[in-house]
């Protein structure tokens, strides 16, 4: 996973990310991470960039929904509000 994250982060600082797709996995690997608070800033984020792609922050919000629901379970952590 600190690959993956790696890899997103420059990512990130080399493009504008249209339509928030970068973006949307770096929200699911701070969710994985159990980093609720980040995870819930950065799928605000997504949404923003993603609102012109029709509907991205629908599937978004349950791609993000589904892996913050299974790291919740596996850890008894709490998932990010825009995730319940």
């Amino acid at each position: 996973m600190d690959e993956a994250s790696a890899l997103v982060e420059e990512y990130l600082k080399t493009s504008n990310d249209e339509g928030g797709n970068v973006t949307s996995v770096k929200a699911m690997l701070l969710a994985k991470a159990g980093k609720a608070r980040e995870a819930e800033e950065t799928i605000q984020h997504a949404i923003e960039i993603g609102k012109s792609f029709g509907t991205f922050p629908y599937r978004l919000q349950h791609r993000i929904g589904l892996c913050a629901h299974e790291q919740a379970r596996g850890r008894n952590q709490v998932a990010p509000s825009r995730c319940r």
